[in-house]
């Protein structure tokens, strides 16, 4: 640990009594870290529930976040109260009534800020791990109010939507999107997965359900063989029923004979004008046992080709490590920590963090458009105060290549980690989650909480505390490409209706128009575009995502044998047409 973080720092071991009305458990706190006053906060205190609550509709087409389920769903107080504007940055009050697993993280900010916890409408932030249903989040809508969770985030961060959009991109823009493995989504894409397969030798490839979580469910595939059966997955009501399939990284830059990955941080501090900054901490994730190829003796080893933390936990080779700032051989570590091991090895930060930043721009680029159709078609152009941090994993390949494996919308912001190997009941703050979550969470809210043209400087030139900027619209403008041209259709086409989708009969009007382009394309041709993407289905509607597959097979049949490098630009006079055609 350096000077500077000595003199911050506190040496504590104490235990605090902390109880709730469910849980009755010792907290221990051996530490060397700068959490001052910390011990003056009960960090499991009984939760408020707020004094009014507001009913909501039960249908939220944007978030639908599997992490995010819990038994009892606490509601943010929406009653309008007052807020002095000249305080919020002295002062700032914190709703934590939908906090889960980080309110340890956040009562330890609130009381190193000497900022106030509150679970009424006083809050200037309202901090959520937790779903909003579309009305919540109209709290942003008023001056000093901010949410931490953007609409669209959790629907973008599911594996599927990720690998459909990134998937498109590297389609149209192969030598920008090259980050992202080659992917197949499963069952819609089994066969074209199937056909692939056969035709290359030698390829391992992995599959993850769509809706798992922690590793569960990962399988690494060497033979179609080892594919799901999804006829029996429906049958049999598998709780895993979808799968996205990519091809494994067989060549891993390994560290101390291990695989490995790295959790970033983004935050979006605005989605107009669009602001994004990356967190110079996160953590160094390590699987547990030394990285040999995949073989079909060892690839049910998650220990070995996994590197989840909440998989290699449970390991008996983990090894756990309070080290901060030097080298060691945690199993999990600071980023501080591990350039230092990077160096060792004999490579330097930047060999990684700047074809890394590259990346992070591009995809934060990618999801643009769809996180613009999410917040416009709540809002309709009004302000929202609302913003959001975002875990991203990174692996590298021996070539110092990276590759983007997936997004969280919720990371874990948890603090502590078990005792006594798990035992019921007892927990310690972890000194490496605290060091780093710490800056993730308090600097995001000490950025947001400013207006938007003083966020334009913060983080510019130099790092604004723990975050840089990596995107500002303002300055570098966000081009127009095919995907922002689709979703400024879409929402033409969608709006005035209640629930943002296309149903079979809208679908009809729109195609109708399109007689003018190719009289020979029929109204049962279209009619069997609208089954093709919808699995069958006629009665399910289509959302922006389907609504690009399908623009993709009408233009296929509009303008029949277009060479390869010609789809793109025949799509952009398909949309072209169409906006002029609907009014």
């Amino acid at each position: 640990m350096d000077k500077n973080q000595s003199e911050l720092s506190i040496k504590m071991n104490q235990t605090f009594q902390a109880s709730s009305e469910s849980l009755q458990r010792k907290l221990t706190f051996p530490l060397s870290l700068p959490l001052k006053g910390l011990d003056k906060i009960n960090l499991e205190k009984k939760r408020v529930k707020p004094i009014i609550k507001f009913e909501f509709d039960s249908t939220n087409p944007y978030d639908n976040d599997e992490e995010d389920e819990i038994s009892e769903h606490n509601s943010f107080d929406l009653s309008l109260g007052s807020f002095d504007e000249n305080d919020n940055k002295k002062h700032i009050k914190i709703n934590t009534v939908k906090c889960k697993m980080e309110i340890k993280l956040i009562r330890a900010i609130i009381v190193k800020n000497n900022w106030i916890e509150v679970t009424d409408e006083t809050a200037n932030i309202y901090w959520t791990s937790l779903a909003l249903q579309t009305n919540e989040y109209k709290i942003g809508l008023r001056n000093n109010k901010f949410v931490s969770r953007l609409p669209g985030m959790s629907e973008i961060a599911q594996k599927k939507i990720t690998g459909f959009i990134l998937n498109k991109y590297q389609s149209f823009y192969p030598e920008e999107y090259k980050f992202f493995p080659k992917t197949f989504l499963l069952p819609e894409q089994l066969n074209v997965f199937k056909n692939y397969f056969n035709s290359v030798t030698n390829e391992v490839f992995i599959a993850k359900p769509t809706n798992g979580l922690q590793g569960d469910g990962i399988i690494l595939i060497h033979s179609l063989g080892d594919l799901p059966n999804f006829d029996l997955l429906k049958k049999t009501n598998s709780k895993y029923t979808e799968y996205v399939v990519q091809k494994y990284i067989e060549n891993p830059l390994l560290i101390e004979k291990k695989k490995f990955d790295l959790r970033l941080y983004i935050l979006v501090s605005s989605i107009e004008p669009y602001i994004c900054y990356l967190n110079e901490e996160g953590l160094a994730r390590f699987c547990t046992h030394e990285y040999k190829s995949p073989t079909k003796k060892n690839k049910k080893n998650s220990y070995m080709h996994l590197s989840n933390y909440s998989l290699n936990k449970n390991s008996d080779c983990f090894k756990q490590s309070d080290e901060i700032s030097e080298i060691n051989d945690g199993s999990k570590r600071t980023l501080q920590s591990f350039w230092k091991s990077l160096e060792a090895s004999g490579y330097k930060k930047d060999d990684l963090m700047k074809p890394t930043e590259r990346l992070i721009k591009k995809f934060m680029t990618a999801i643009y458009p769809f996180l613009h159709f999410s917040y416009e078609n709540i809002f309709r152009g009004k302000k929202l105060n609302s913003f959001h941090v975002i875990g991203m994993d990174i692996l590298y390949d021996e070539n110092l290549n990276p590759f983007l494996m997936e997004i969280n919308s919720n990371p874990s912001l948890s603090i502590t980690t078990p005792v006594n190997n798990g035992k019921k009941g007892e927990a310690k703050v972890s000194p490496i989650d605290m060091f780093v979550k710490e800056k993730v969470v308090e600097d995001a809210i000490k950025i947001v909480i400013n207006p938007i043209d003083k966020q334009m400087d913060l983080g510019l030139e130099n790092w604004y505390n723990s975050y840089k900027q990596v995107i500002n619209s303002e300055i570098e403008p966000i081009q127009e490409d095919i995907f922002i041209k689709i979703k400024d259709l879409y929402s033409k086409i969608i709006m005035g209706s209640k629930d943002n989708y296309i149903n079979l009969n809208k679908f009809a009007k729109i195609t109708s128009l399109l007689k003018v382009v190719n009289e020979e394309v029929t109204k049962a041709d279209y009619f069997l575009i609208y089954q093709k993407i919808n699995m069958g289905k006629t009665k399910t509607s289509i959302n922006i995502y389907k609504f690009f597959y399908a623009l993709e097979l009408i233009a296929e049949k509009l303008y029949p044998n277009v060479e390869e490098e010609s789809k793109l630009e025949q799509l952009h006079k398909l949309v072209d047409v169409l906006n002029e055609l609907v009014v």
